[in-house]
């Protein structure tokens, strides 16, 4: 669903329809032009969120993708899944490209917990061995490693 939400109302404005099985997972532009979902069907679809239009469909995944996030321009996206990868698109295109494929696995936890800077250079995940990694997404390099205390997810 996208809600138009002003002076303290909400109204529905779409229900969106593109994907196969459940949504999972949602982020919006920074402009708020357009949103992007994530699905147990192994895709994402970026939406026209004016037009409740589905852009592109990203295909790729082979299990469910259950984090996704964009650059604050909208031409990049970020998407993790239960097959143990991250992969950034074109949103212009639907066109992958890159793929981050995690250390003995630990790219599942990109399973809600995937984020992208605001003009798509950086990647953070958080693997499963509770230590988060920042991925230069130009050279594909560790950046960082920090250990967690803990995480939270809803």
């Amino acid at each position: 669903y996208v809600w138009k939400t002003a002076e303290g109302a909400s109204n529905l404005k779409f229900t969106l329809t593109g994907h196969a099985d459940d949504v999972t997972c949602v982020a919006v532009s920074h402009d708020g032009g357009m949103g992007i979902s994530g699905s147990r069907d192994h895709t994402a679809c970026v939406w026209d969120t004016a037009a409740g239009e589905v852009l592109c469909s990203l295909a790729g995944h082979t299990d469910a993708i259950y984090s996704v996030a964009m650059s604050t321009d909208g031409s990049f996206a970020l998407t993790g899944s239960e097959d143990e990868t991250g992969r950034i698109w074109d949103t212009a295109s639907g066109n992958e490209k890159r793929t981050f494929a995690g250390k003995e696995g630990a790219v599942e936890s990109l399973v809600g917990m995937a984020a992208m800077s605001g003009d798509g250079e950086v990647v953070v995940t958080v693997p499963s061995d509770t230590f988060f990694e920042e991925l230069d997404v130009q050279e594909r390099e560790d950046a960082l490693k920090h250990g967690i205390v803990s995480v939270w997810r809803n």
